[in-house]
């Protein structure tokens, strides 16, 4: 990596860079944000018309070469011309661009400039790998510059820097199968929640260890299972209780209304003639609709998950691979409540993960609200800060109506234990989850 520290040679490197974008040249404030986000991701910078290309893609959308003319030098004109074909178009020709831009163009008018420097880093951080071919430079310095940018000659040092790196960049795209992901979405998606380095990393380690968790697909249940019904005033928010099929038995009020044309009319039929609609009677031949009732009689499943504030001095290394604790056992508790989930999905199911109100686990929180999303748009999933009182409350409410059960995620398996509250969780005992406890068999207690 070639440093930088005069600022006569960074005004040289940013003024022969720059002119080199292919789409864009925005205004300098705006490019600003974009530099200062790259720099805060990434040891170094690649050419400055690199961080405006990928910058600009992700908010204007529109690929025009807008930029300047050709540069005289050849070597470094071939490289902006590889970097255009193996870099540029493959980007515009991607389906999933448009979503990137659609995903920057709904954030805050404040982080769409964040958003552009984030997704221009993660970019040259999938063309980079173990290729370098940046450049270091003083953040004051390339701040000043950029903010009033004066014309300095190029030196042939500086077109060489910029030629290997536009180099660099290219050998790298030509080994990677797919410049754009589906995670590239995601995180634009939720920029607001992901804005911190932080933040990226545990949820990708939290996603990691739930992919790696691995659990059974059929679970034989260790307790009795029954039913319980729907509340009245729930049984409008099912296709329920409507007819589903035509048989030959029912009660007499579902009867199909055309057999009526089998009877005979008083006076019409001679004395000793034999009425149709008695003889398919009498012969079990009648129609009759079939009234489907099934879901009335759901079974009907709550689990209340407690996350003990002490998890928060659970972020010591555990194991070989240096994953925080408190990463394995959030991560083990979203494959378990996905599968849950899964195993459960005739049941009408409530899960709610709650925490005691204050500054503990607002990170970790965020983090499963995204990887459980689909479980919060099915309604299913639920998120709390408050005390423990209220979800005994919860749960006594759901106790009346089906199964209820109480998950205790904690420090170790000896730990705090949680104490009903009421008659109608006297029952109900707390199921402790730590990094010791085995899934699997954590997994049969629940289902």
């Amino acid at each position: 990596m070639i440093e930088l520290r005069e600022p006569d040679v960074i005004e040289a490197w940013l003024a022969t860079g720059l002119p080199l974008a292919r789409v864009h040249l925005p205004p300098g404030k705006q490019m600003s944000a974009w530099f200062a986000t790259v720099m805060a991701e990434r040891p170094g910078l690649p050419p400055p018309g690199c961080v405006v290309d990928l910058a600009t893609l992700a908010t204007e959308g529109c690929y025009t070469r807008l930029g300047g003319p050709a540069p005289d030098d050849p070597a470094l004109r071939r490289a902006v011309r590889a970097w255009e074909d193996h870099v540029l178009g493959r980007l515009v020709g991607d389906a999933r661009l448009t979503a990137v831009q659609d995903a920057v163009l709904v954030l805050p008018d404040a982080l769409k400039a964040e958003a552009a420097g984030l997704f221009a880093s993660v970019i040259l951080a999938r063309l980079c790998g173990r290729i370098s071919g940046e450049v270091a430079v003083v953040p004051g310095v390339l701040r000043r510059v950029l903010e009033s940018p004066m014309g300095r000659s190029p030196t042939e040092a500086i077109v060489t820097t910029l030629t290997v790196g536009y180099e660099r960049l290219v050998e790298g795209a030509r080994t990677v199968s797919e410049l754009l992901g589906p995670g590239d979405v995601f995180l634009l998606t939720w920029m607001e929640r992901l804005r911190s380095l932080e933040a990226r990393v545990a949820l990708e380690q939290l996603a990691g260890v739930a992919a790696r968790t691995e659990l059974p697909r059929r679970v034989r249940s260790r307790r009795r299972k029954g039913t319980a019904f729907s509340r009245v005033e729930e049984e409008s928010a099912y296709p329920v209780g409507g007819f589903s099929s035509i048989g030959t038995s029912g009660a007499i009020e579902n009867l199909v209304t055309s057999e009526l044309a089998y009877m005979t009319v008083e006076g019409e039929g001679k004395e000793h003639d034999v009425d149709l609609f008695d003889l398919r009677w009498a012969e079990g031949e009648l129609l009759y609709y079939s009234r489907d009732e099934g879901a009335h009689h759901r079974e009907r499943r709550a689990i209340l998950v407690l996350l003990d504030p002490a998890l928060e001095r659970e972020r010591a290394q555990a194991g070989v691979g240096g994953l925080q604790r408190i990463v394995i056992v959030l991560g083990r508790l979203v494959a378990l409540l996905r599968r849950v989930a899964e195993l459960l999905g005739e049941a009408d199911l409530h899960v709610r993960i709650t925490v005691d109100p204050g500054d503990a686990l607002g990170l970790e929180m965020d983090l499963l609200a995204l990887l459980l999303r689909d479980l919060v748009n099915l309604q299913v999933l639920t998120f709390a800060r408050e005390p423990v009182e209220e979800g005994n409350r919860w749960l006594a409410a759901h106790a009346g109506l089906g199964t209820v059960d109480c998950l205790l995620v904690q420090r170790a398996a000896g730990g705090a234990g949680w104490e009903p509250s009421g008659r109608a969780l006297s029952r109900v005992k707390a199921i402790g989850m730590s990094v010791e406890t085995d899934v699997v068999e954590l997994l049969r207690g629940l289902i």
